[in-house]
């Protein structure tokens, strides 16, 4: 009796590790207003960006040290009042990490973007986006944004 009672246990542990290592899906949404851009003297603007990092506390606790993987990354940028133009890229920086070489770019400013550019990239606590701003408008002004941005991280664990 003990020794199918054992077998039971093993087939119930093994079956669900091998169920799979992903077992359902959720998010999490950052939102923030971006800064002023500068506009310098010669019309071109100093980047502006908006950081939408994640820490254990965004977590649920049964889910902090579980294995995630990022599924899709929704983005909402907003524009720049008074910008000439405006050329928009977003970043995505694996945990612990502080620049990216993982961009999109060219982004609409004031646009949504759903993007799965980054999914096989390591996903987790630390891990962090970047809207930045790069616009142009009247020499020596202050721009400001229109609305806030916001990133939404879609995930499986």
């Amino acid at each position: 009796m003990r020794q199918i009672t054992k077998k039971f246990a093993l087939a119930a542990l093994l079956s669900s590790a091998v169920v799979g290592a992903y077992a359902g899906t959720t998010s999490i949404q950052k939102t923030t207003a971006p800064p002023q851009a500068l506009i310098f003297s010669t019309g071109a603007g100093f980047t502006a960006g908006a950081y939408f990092g994640l820490s254990g506390s965004d977590f649920p606790g049964s889910l902090l040290t579980a294995n995630k993987k990022l599924t899709s990354i929704d983005v909402q940028t907003t524009s720049y009042i008074g910008a000439t133009s405006d050329v928009v890229s977003v970043c995505y920086l694996p945990p612990y990490t502080s620049q990216s070489n993982y961009c999109h770019n060219e982004i609409v400013p004031g646009t949504s973007v759903s993007l799965k550019d980054f999914n096989n990239l390591p996903f987790g606590n630390g891990a962090s986006f970047v809207i930045r701003h790069n616009p142009t408008g009247r020499p020596s002004t202050t721009l400001n944004p229109a609305g806030n941005e916001s990133v939404t991280y879609n995930y499986s664990y």
